[in-house]
């Protein structure tokens, strides 16, 4: 990494948190001068934006704000890019996150917020699929329970290319 990255910032392990490697879970780094300190929706996660933060604090990035409870958000479900912030609303990220992290990007002049529902795809999947044996329910189920993240689905090749898992819930 260090051959390809001119700054790499080593944040030491911690094993009592053995999620911590996804880092980008823990904070959003929204341009060079604003970062937004997460609030993991697995409640044993909730130790790992600590570190994170103080990172991101000792490098000066000087607008840094914090997700308060209830809000839960996991990177995962964000997808930071120079024009737009897309959110998911999952399993992870609820609304409350949504209206914090919408109410920093005002407040900071940031990117608009577009926000999408991993459980609503899920259930418009299970409605298309006129072929499935169980309810639509279980399918729409099944469907958002196998799908974490809201970048399961969809992910960013580059500031202007998404690209869309070609499945049902990607689909939807």
């Amino acid at each position: 990494l260090r051959s390809i990255v001119t700054n790499v910032v080593e944040i030491p392990a911690d094993d009592s948190c053995p999620d911590c490697v996804f880092i980008e879970d823990t904070a959003l780094v929204i341009g060079k001068s604003h970062a937004v300190v997460t609030r993991p929706g697995a409640p044993s996660r909730r130790p790992e934006p600590g570190p994170v933060a103080a990172a991101i604090h000792r490098l000066g990035i000087p607008q840094i704000d914090t997700l308060r409870a209830p809000a839960t958000l996991d990177g995962g479900d964000v997808l930071v890019l120079p024009w737009a912030v897309l959110v998911g609303i999952s399993r992870r990220t609820n609304n409350e996150a949504v209206s914090q992290l919408r109410a920093f990007l005002r407040d900071t002049n940031g990117p608009p917020l577009y926000v999408f529902s991993v459980p609503a795809a899920a259930a418009t999947a299970a409605a298309a699929d006129d072929n499935c044996d169980v309810t639509r329910a279980a399918a729409s189920d099944a469907a958002h329970n196998n799908t974490l993240h809201f970048k399961s689905v969809l992910s960013a090749l580059d500031t202007h290319t998404l690209l869309v898992a070609d499945t049902p819930i990607g689909h939807a």
